[in-house]
């Protein structure tokens, strides 16, 4: 008595003697758990730090592949202007004053980002001239430029020379001149209509500045200013433009006294792009919308300027791709987070019972509750800082070599990447995660932990409703769910355009539709999440209900198994879940990237018209014949696009917009060598459904409109919703299409019936008769030429004779695949695939644990087993039962689940790739046999690995 009186006497423990004891005593399942926390933590800031450190790269990327400033289509700072009665004073630095200030306001913002080599400036009066002859009164333009411009225009004459007075001049001319002037010609123009004139003289003529400015790196916009300004108080008009070297203009502007005519500075930057620092970027565009709301300078303190327009639109472009990029990157790593997540919750209940005998035995001991809450929570800290620091040390030392090499990152910018808010706020979500977690789960086990052995004392009142609901863990990931995604697709309704086909150009906008998709995705995974939970218990339910039903009538181990379910049915309901959640993890790593290949290259097709080169924007009233003529160029084949809007009031007084586009094929044989859709499987169409266009007033029909039209083949349709027209045709259905090259996929507006998209095919006759005859006034025509090029043939050559001599750009079917590769979140393509080996990791890993857990909570029935004769292989014959019945179902439902959401998670992957087509996954007989059995396999080998080896060293304590 006195001994055990001694054995249950109060000790008093230090708190590092308890957390001592709790380390030794349950080291494997405290190394186990930081080893998860550590993976966690691992995964989440590896991702951010090498996620952070691509936006420097792509960064770059963007900007030289989406802006070439010197011909993105807009200007950098300008101002035109008309005043009455104008006194002309400039002074001769005008110009360079105006050029210094901006250059200096902007390099203050983000230094050397401007050089005096990267601006192109010019100003310009608009004169009057009138002919002796006529009594019209023409516009001119009179241009000055800077220093560097005005040398490449020097050395760019063709005949002539450069003017020596304020009174000679250069003519430029190209296709829009109105009036042939020669050398020696000589005009007088006005400032002011009804004043004095001025004399001048042309010296010199100078052509092709565009091809001389983007040689010399010269910004082209500024040839054609005045379509890519804005908020401007005057239009120029003039047709005819003449260049004066700066000082002899302003020289020949200060001659007028009083000018009411139009005035112009215009200015373009050439940026240097990599001066900008990635994570300055938000307080750059702030600073950039203070300052483009200052309007004047000093250098000029009367007009009011535009500044920085392409810039500050270029860098909130970038911020919307990239807010594009990262919503898509976070969707598909959620879902691999949730099953580490799941997995990290069942390395906790390792060594469960060893935490409640440590529990009793310290409070035999005679210690109090909250002396080993100290301890825990003790615990809990030493596990969350070694989770947390861990797992930062180790991402950010295998991020740096990805992010240095690949990225071209600096270390100093690398390591500022630690100091994001962003990385901050994670880390400390998760270290709190990881103590309340393992807090709570250690305190709960000591709370229900009592000094009696039996656990026949244990309460068991009846739990209360509130506590009979919280069972039911499934409707509290559905009803939140339910809400989240009606409030998602309710944003999406408010503005479809915008966030359904990323029309939206503003960062408001972006940010209003990643709210809307963010919403109602994670409406759809905790949608998921409540069916993934009902399946796995009601698939356990049905186990045990079998088990039980079978187990009275036969007993052998099938029976023995299916009995057996009653008692691990939580870890089996949790193994279950994870099992219906690897189809999402897992199937799009595999099959994303060949389904995207696949689809671009049929956009790509679809989009060049199955031909390698084309001109789109084809003036129509050049001659085609003299492109054939260029050497190397065998045929081409033409094509007119006939775009119309129409809107039609319904009989209860609804509107509805027919947005139309006609493509009218000008030789129809000829475009049958190009492509054959009797051996393309892709086209739903014949040739001889093709070739009787060629009778008038026919046409194909995109299959949406002609199903709800109900169009049946020869049918005669009205064309009235084309609009108002002088004579209305009766047009001859002969098929409807899906696909078709050179025209967009018709993409209706989702919970919006009143917008009507309609695709039609028709010869060039037939579209020559519905143009001339329609009176639409939303009209807008336009014509594309394929080329058909000899294989020795010089491309590059053809290319440039195409562009200098009738202004035209020629795009190769190379690059337009490239252009769209190069807008591909590529990133998250390798991420997808990481995701696949984290979740084979993860369900082996899974796998494992839970054999050890069930293992250990039968050890009882084991032992009775054992002890009437059970052998080692029929033990663990019994368990594989188990989980063979356990899987084989839930596995089937996850990878159809996975395969079925894979369109969805495609489209919102490359959502703006989806023009011509709609994107649809690369899918075989042989893919979901595949995927089961390497599925399977996995889960069996972590299964196996544990189970079999636990079996073999199983004793009876008697006989240890």
């Amino acid at each position: 008595m006195d001994d055990r009186g001694n054995l249950f006497k109060e000790k008093s423990f230090s708190l590092k003697q308890l957390l001592k004891i709790q380390l030794v005593n349950n080291r494997k399942r405290f190394f186990s758990s930081v080893l998860m926390g550590f993976f966690i933590v691992f995964i989440l800031s590896s991702f951010f730090l090498t996620w952070r450190s691509y936006q420097y790269h792509y960064f770059t990327l963007y900007m030289e592949n989406e802006h070439n400033w010197t011909q993105d289509e807009a200007i950098s700072a300008s101002y035109s202007t008309i005043t009455a009665s104008f006194e002309p004073n400039y002074s001769q630095t005008y110009l360079n004053d105006i050029i210094q200030e901006i250059s200096s306001d902007l390099n203050s913002l983000i230094p050397s980002i401007v050089t005096n080599d990267s601006v192109t400036a010019a100003m310009t009066t608009e004169l009057y001239y009138q002919n002796p002859n006529e009594t019209t009164v023409q516009s001119y333009s009179f241009y000055a430029f800077d220093e560097l411009t005005t040398n490449i225009i020097a050395s760019n004459i063709i005949e002539g020379r450069m003017p020596k007075g304020s009174n000679e001049i250069l003519h430029y001319q190209s296709k829009n001149n109105m009036v042939s002037y020669e050398l020696n010609d000589t005009i007088s123009v006005r400032a002011k209509k009804n004043s004095i004139s001025l004399n001048f003289t042309i010296v010199g003529i100078v052509k092709n500045l565009q091809t001389a400015f983007l040689k010399t790196n010269r910004s082209i916009d500024i040839l054609n200013w005045q379509s890519y300004i804005e908020n401007y108080r005057y239009i120029f008009t003039g047709s005819e433009k003449f260049i004066l070297p700066h000082n002899f203009y302003l020289e020949a502007m200060n001659t007028y006294p009083v000018q009411n005519c139009g005035r112009a500075v215009i200015i373009d930057l050439n940026y240097w792009i990599p001066k900008i620092e990635i994570q300055d970027l938000n307080e750059i565009i702030k600073d950039l919308q203070l300052l483009s709301r200052e309007t004047t300078l000093q250098a000029e303190p009367h007009e009011s300027f535009n500044f920085y327009g392409d810039l500050l639109s270029a860098l909130i472009n970038f911020q919307i791709n990239w807010l594009q990029k990262t919503f898509q990157m976070i969707a598909l790593i959620i879902p691999v987070i949730f099953l580490i997540f799941l997995l990290a919750i069942e390395t906790f209940q390792l060594g469960k019972k060893q935490y409640k005998l440590d529990f009793q035995l310290l409070k035999l001991y005679g210690l109090k509750n909250n002396d080993i809450r100290k301890s825990i929570l003790a615990e809990a800290s030493l596990f969350s800082s070694l989770c947390l620091f861990s797992g930062l040390f180790l991402s950010f030392i295998t991020s740096m070599p990805i992010s240095l090499s690949l990225f071209g990152l600096s270390i100093s910018n690398y390591s500022n990447n630690l100091l994001d808010p962003f990385l901050l706020i994670v880390s400390l979500v998760l270290f709190v995660i990881f103590f309340s977690g393992s807090f709570l789960f250690k305190n709960s086990l000591l709370n229900k932990t009592t000094l009696h052995i039996s656990e026949s004392n244990v309460n068991t009142k009846n739990p209360r409703k509130y506590q009979k609901l919280l069972k039911y863990k499934e409707l509290f990931y559905f009803f939140p769910g339910l809400i989240v995604f009606v409030i998602g697709i309710q944003l999406i309704m408010s503005s479809p355009e915008a966030i359904i086909f990323g029309n939206t150009t503003t960062l408001e906008g972006m940010l209003k539709a990643i709210i809307a998709w963010s919403l109602t995705y994670v409406g759809v995974i905790f949608i998921l999440l409540s069916i993934f939970q009902l399946l796995s218990k009601g698939l356990i339910q049905f186990l045990i209900w079998i088990g039980k039903k079978y187990w009275q009538q036969k007993k052998n181990f099938l029976t023995f198994s299916l009995k057996s379910f009653q008692l691990s049915k939580i870890i089996f309901k949790r193994f279950t879940f994870v099992v219906l959640i690897i189809g999402l993890c897992m199937i799009p790593g595999f099959l994303m990237r060949p389904s995207i290949e696949k689809h671009l290259t049929l956009e790509t097709n679809l989009q060049t018209g199955y031909s390698n080169y084309l001109i789109t924007s084809w003036n129509p009233d050049l001659d085609k014949e003299d492109i054939e003529n260029i050497t190397g160029i065998e045929s081409s084949f033409q094509v007119t696009h006939l775009y119309i809007e129409n809107e039609v009031e319904t009989y209860n007084g609804k509107v509805i917009t027919y947005s139309i586009e006609l493509l009218a094929i000008h030789n129809l044989t000829d475009f049958l060598t190009i492509i054959d859709f009797n051996k393309n499987p892709s086209f739903t169409i014949t040739n001889n459904d093709f070739l009787f266009l060629e009778e008038n007033l026919t046409c194909l029909v995109n299959h949406d409109f002609a199903k709800k039209e109900g169009f049946q083949t020869g049918e005669k349709f009205d064309s009235s919703f084309f609009g108002s027209a002088k004579t209305s045709y009766n047009l001859t259905f002969i098929n409807s299409f899906k696909l078709f090259p050179l025209l967009p996929y018709p993409k209706k507006i989702p919970f919006y019936d009143y917008y009507q998209p309609v695709k039609i095919i028709t010869s060039f006759a037939t579209e020559q008769l519905i143009e001339q005859d329609i009176t639409n006034p939303y009209i807008f025509k336009d014509s594309s030429l394929l080329l058909k090029i000899s294989p020795n043939a010089n491309v590059s050559q053809i290319k440039k004779e195409i562009k200098n001599e009738y202004g035209l750009t020629m795009t190769s079917r190379k690059e337009v695949i490239s252009s769209l590769w190069s807008t591909v979140n590529v990133f998250g393509l390798y991420l997808m695939v990481f995701n696949s080996a984290i979740t084979i990791f993860v369900i082996f890993i899974f796998a494992f644990t839970s054999a050890q857990t069930i293992f250990k909570d039968r050890l009882k029935i084991i032992e009775s087993l054992y002890r009437i004769g059970a052998k080692r292989e029929q033990l663990w014959k019994s368990f594989t039962i188990e989980i063979v019945l356990l899987i084989s179902i839930p596995l089937i439902i996850s990878i159809l689940i996975g395969i079925f959401l894979l369109p969805l998670i495609g489209k919102i992957f490359i959502n703006q790739h989806q023009v011509y087509s709609l994107f649809k996954p690369v899918l075989k007989w042989w893919t979901i046999p595949l995927f089961y059995f390497v599925t399977y396999l996995i889960i069996m080998s972590g299964w196996f690995l544990s189970i079999i080896p636990q079996v073999k060293k199983y004793h009876l304590l008697k006989q240890k």
